[in-house]
């Protein structure tokens, strides 16, 4: 029996990693790419270039996946003191089916089936600054058949009915949304906005921002990403650093922390909400397994 638990762990690991696509910054030319606190980073601002002929580019990650959400996320590093707006740090573009986009300046775009929004964007200008300069900051952007939302540092900065920042929206069935995603074909770096080229050839706003840890990851909430269920069991932050809490147990549970092969690298014991410390544990992809009198839950989280 425990043979085969563990068999199913490993079967249940190869599915998430195959869904989840991290993009491999080794592949794309030095000459966009740099060092940085010890790390190689993409330099946005050096992919700029024309949409039509995009100078860093790949095949949508999401691209003929079946999902009913998905989540980008990266992490940043602006190493201007300005922020910059219509620019695009990426898109994600599917010819006439339109094109989505994010900038340095918390701008989140939409234009395609279904309509369009523009979230966070003032008078064509910077609305809210919800990522500053010269700090790292972990991004999120999540989709749904619901909305949309931008998380910063796992703090929601603004969804699709925020009202605390400026959002233009048509879009009323966000499913084509999700569509989108899963037939554009293209991802680009340094270009992809609405702006981003004009008649002039002159590319709007440059992104003076570094990536890295740049990852597509459809169905996040079932594949242990902001995972929350039915069960009312919650582990979060996720992906974590140096900790994640475990919320909504009710009664004594032993909680344990399994690596790719099946070991427990860390256990303990809770009989309400639990934080449990990760510092010791290399970065990767683990289980939580949430065992009580009746029942056993088992969640997937990544550490970086």
């Amino acid at each position: 029996m425990k043979k085969l638990y563990f068999l199913a762990i490993s079967l249940f690991m190869s599915v998430f990693l195959h869904a989840q696509t991290t993009i491999d910054l080794t592949s794309i030319s030095t000459t966009y790419t740099t060092t940085y606190d010890g790390s190689l980073v993409l330099d946005d601002a050096k992919c700029a270039s024309k949409l039509a002929s995009p100078n860093v580019y790949i095949t949508n990650p999401f691209k003929g996946q079946s999902f009913t959400e998905a989540q980008i996320s990266f992490d940043m590093y602006t190493y201007q003191d300005s922020l910059k707006v219509l620019g695009a740090l990426f898109g994600i573009y599917g010819g006439n089916r339109g094109r989505l986009y994010f900038s340095n300046g918390s701008y989140l775009g939409y234009n395609g089936t279904g309509g369009y929004f523009d979230s966070n964007l003032k008078s064509y200008a910077l609305g809210t600054d919800f990522i500053g300069t010269k700090t790292w900051k972990n991004i999120k952007l999540q989709f749904s058949s619901t909305g949309y939302a931008l998380y910063v540092d796992n703090t929601l900065a603004f969804n699709q009915s925020s009202t605390s920042v400026t959002i233009s929206n048509t879009v009323t069935d966000y499913s084509n949304v999700v569509t989108f995603l899963q037939k554009a074909d293209t991802l680009v770096f340094g270009t992809g906005s609405f702006w981003s080229d004009n008649s002039h050839g002159i590319y709007y706003d440059l992104q003076y921002s570094y990536l890295k840890n740049i990852t597509f990851t459809p169905n996040f909430s079932t594949t242990g990403v902001a995972d929350k269920e039915e069960d009312g069991i919650s582990v979060f932050p996720n992906p974590a650093t140096s900790s994640v809490k475990v919320n909504g147990l009710t009664e004594v549970s032993e909680i344990s922390v399994l690596d790719i092969n099946g070991k427990a690298v860390i256990n303990k014991s809770a009989d309400g909400d639990a934080n449990i410390d990760l510092s010791s544990i290399a970065k990767g992809t683990y289980l939580i397994k949430i065992k009580s009198k009746t029942n056993t839950i088992v969640r997937k989280i990544i550490v970086e």
